[in-house]
């Protein structure tokens, strides 16, 4: 075979016959400089291309992982026109069958793939030295065992038809079980495989064709060297690995005969498609290829061809009789039968599911668990669409609004939804997404108020692995956090004029929650100086329609985009922790990103006079802190927090210092207004007012016990006096040596400073 196909090229000729200039070049080269790896023994110049016979020396080591010579003879030919790659071909008809070499026609030498890359990239920086080194280090890593690159097909296909076949992964691993149809897509040059589920309500337009799946058992190096011609030589393939391919036809046929008119009909009208998995194994490494053959004849006829069944005349008044019948008791011939049935191959393109995706993410994980969605807006649409491209999750969307015009500003999808819940619109677009029958469901109702949907969105909540929060509104953020399902919680948000984003990540068992998270956000982005115009600016408002409150806020697309990906990134990495995190990205005015980020701190909590404060443990050492500092003296200064009131909880997020003009003594302090007023204001502008004034604060000296003092008791009363205006109570805690006590009105509860428990008591 090597001989007739070297004869293609004519005779032996001079190198200034070679009429590829670059095949003049690389013997030049290899003349001057190669002679230590390779001696040039032959140039033939043929009708479309150039070759250059060498003997080449591989470098192999004593112990080679497959059958490397120390000296091979290659051909390398070069197309007169430049247009395609050089190819790399063995010239030993006993040469090795590996990995990475070329699927060829029979009747040429195998072609050995050192370039991955397109020739119109590649062609960039060819030149002798690359090619040799290419075809160097393509014999140092079969030797070495190393060829497979799990970045790269594990046979390159030389062979192209053109055709291009898409098939579900779902029907690979089920194909036994349900019956196939491929018909044409696109400009009619590409094909789609089906099951029943798939066929269009309109159903199938056109010649169907009828795909028949063969998976080959694994084994090591069992790869197709060469691309079969016929069935028969495909066929033959088959039987050197144990697969008899005419009695997998004459199944087929069968079972066709039962199926339903579309694939029933494809026996007549269609040509058969034989799709071709294989598990190739090599060391630790295993990969699957999959490649197609078109075969020139219907199934119908292969199935006459084989003998199992026969041609018969249709009836014009019955349009779905077939022209072929079973020819019952038949068993099919042998694969000789099979040779006038020719082979066109074609590529075959797996259809984009969760698996896929996760892999062209670059992650191995196959993340199905289920996750609810509330919010279907900007940056949940965003937060879902990045999440579905990397393959996770199965999605429940709950949003009750409407998509209109302005929300394609900076949504995923755009003008063609408006008027269409936000919740089906992304569920849409998610399923256009993946080839997956579970990847989003709906809820078009309100989270926390919905009456109709409520029993809906108990289910979703209680059988979810993740929530994830995109409403950006405190109504749904307090339902979620006290709804009774034990399933983590992440909040995702942007700052009111799209600058930055927040992640916040409960931890895996809850003893941190939304609540406590938001709180502790608000403490970061009160003091935090990156964080100092995260609430501060202004942002431009639009209104969007004449209703009151139609107002938007102009955000650019471009901010949205970005955001989103860093969140959705931000999402993943914290839910593969089990602690709980806070953080946040902000982009500065140059574009550049910053990030601040911190785990989340499990807070003390007290109960007390049917409210519940929580008092953060950076808090209790800042506290802890100004006392010790101050000591002999006592020391105080104002307390501030967020505010739930229809909850009744109070949390406590700063503690502030005494004023400079504050009357300091080991028998008393009295708390100054110097700078207070401007550090309340502070507060509450960087965190649009969410953090507010909640009390007192002072030390009580070492010996001392934390219960308030008459004088504390008086300051009390104005506490609740005052406070309770705003249906408040008036907060006081008093630190001590080894406590913390918390007081409002008659109430109070102790916090040890090294807690193991709170105690809480009503005096």
């Amino acid at each position: 075979m090597i001989d007739a196909w070297l004869d293609r090229f004519g005779t032996k000729v001079a190198v200034e016959a070679l009429r590829a200039a670059e095949a003049q070049t690389f013997v030049r080269y290899m003349e001057r400089y190669g002679g230590a790896v390779g001696i040039v023994r032959d140039m033939r110049d043929g009708e479309r291309s150039s070759l250059v016979v060498l003997d080449l020396h591989t470098g192999r080591p004593q112990d080679s992982a497959v059958g490397i010579k120390a000296v091979e003879r290659i051909g390398v030919e070069f197309s007169h026109d430049a247009a395609g790659m050089p190819m790399v071909r063995s010239l030993r008809a006993d040469f090795p069958v590996t990995g990475h070499q070329h699927l060829s026609l029979p009747d040429r030498p195998p072609a050995i793939c050192i370039d991955e890359r397109p020739w119109n990239e590649a062609r960039l920086t060819w030149g002798p030295p690359e090619l040799l080194g290419r075809v160097l280090n393509w014999f140092r890593r079969a030797a070495a065992g190393e060829l497979h690159d799990a970045a790269q097909p594990v046979d390159p296909n030389l062979i192209t038809s053109g055709v291009r076949a898409l098939v579900p992964r779902r029907l690979l691993d089920q194909s036994a079980s349900e019956p196939l149809i491929a018909v044409r897509k696109g400009d009619g040059s590409d094909l789609e495989i089906m099951g029943v589920e798939d066929i269009p309500e309109g159903g199938v337009m056109g010649a169907a064709y009828s795909p028949l799946v063969v998976s080959v058992p694994p084994e090591a190096m069992t790869r197709m060297r060469f691309a079969p011609c016929t069935l028969a030589e495909l066929a033959s393939y088959l039987a050197d690995r144990g697969i008899d391919l005419p009695a997998l036809l004459a199944v087929a046929f069968i079972g066709a005969l039962d199926t339903p008119p579309p694939f029933r009909k494809a026996l007549d009208d269609g040509r058969l498609l034989v799709v071709l998995q294989m598990p190739v194994t090599s060391g630790a490494s295993a990969n699957t290829q999959t490649i197609a053959f078109l075969a020139s004849h219907s199934l119908g006829q292969v199935a006459i061809n084989l003998g199992v069944a026969h041609p018969c005349d249709s009836d014009v008044n019955e349009p779905e009789r077939l022209n072929v019948a079973r020819a019952i008791g038949a068993t099919p011939g042998d694969a000789s039968m099979l040779s006038e049935t020719a082979l066109l191959p074609c590529d075959v393109h797996v259809t984009m599911d969760r698996i896929a995706a996760a892999r062209y993410a670059g992650t191995d994980t196959n993340d199905a668990r289920r996750a609810v969605l509330i919010g279907a807006g900007a940056i949940g649409s965003h937060l879902a669409t990045c999440l579905a491209r990397e393959g996770r999750y199965r999605w429940t969307i709950i949003d009750p609004d409407v998509f209109l015009p302005h929300n394609a500003a900076r949504h995923v999808a755009g003008h063609g939804a408006t008027f269409h819940r936000k919740a089906d619109v992304l569920a849409t677009y998610l399923t256009d997404i993946l080839d997956e029958h579970d990847v989003a469901t709906t809820i078009p109702h309100d989270v926390s108020t919905a009456d109709m949907g409520r029993d809906a969105i108990d289910a979703a909540l209680h059988g979810a692995d993740l929530v994830i929060d995109a409403t950006a509104s405190l109504a749904a953020a307090r339902f979620l956090n006290d709804h009774p399902s034990s399933a983590r919680r992440v909040s995702a948000f942007f700052n009111p004029v799209g600058t930055a984003v927040v992640v916040l990540a409960e931890t895996e068992n809850r003893d941190v929650t939304l609540r406590d998270l938001e709180a502790q956000f608000l403490q970061d982005a009160a003091v935090v100086p990156a964080m100092e115009d995260h609430y501060s600016i202004e942002p431009e408002r639009i209104a969007y329609s004449g209703s009151c409150g139609a107002i938007t806020s102009a955000i650019p697309q471009s901010h949205v985009m970005v955001l989103s990906g860093l969140a959705a990134t931000g999402i993943v990495r914290a839910v593969e922790r089990s602690s709980g995190s806070i953080r946040v990205w902000f982009m500065t005015s140059n574009g550049a990103i910053g990030c601040h980020e911190r785990d989340a701190s499990t807070p003390d909590t007290v109960n007390i006079g049917g409210w519940t404060v929580s008092l953060d443990a950076g808090v209790r050492t800042s506290l802890t802190a100004m006392r010790d500092r101050a000591l002999p003296e006592e020391t105080g200064g104002v307390l501030t927090g967020t505010v739930d009131i229809p909850a009744r909880r109070l949390h406590i997020l700063h503690a502030a210092p005494a004023p400079i003009d504050s009357e300091q003594s080991p028998n008393g302090f009295v708390r100054g207004t110097a700078g207070v007023g401007a550090h309340l204001d502070r507060i509450r502008d960087r965190t649009m007012g969410q953090v507010r004034y909640l009390g007192e604060w002072h030390s009580h000296p070492d010996g001392i016990d934390t219960r308030p003092s008459p004088v504390d008791l008086e300051q009390l009363d104005w506490l609740s006096a005052t406070l309770g205006m705003e249906a408040l109570p008036g907060l006081m805690a008093i630190v001590g040596e080894d406590a913390v006590t918390v007081a409002f009105g008659p109430h109070r509860a102790s916090i040890p400073l090294e807690p193991e428990a709170c105690h809480g008591e009503a005096a």
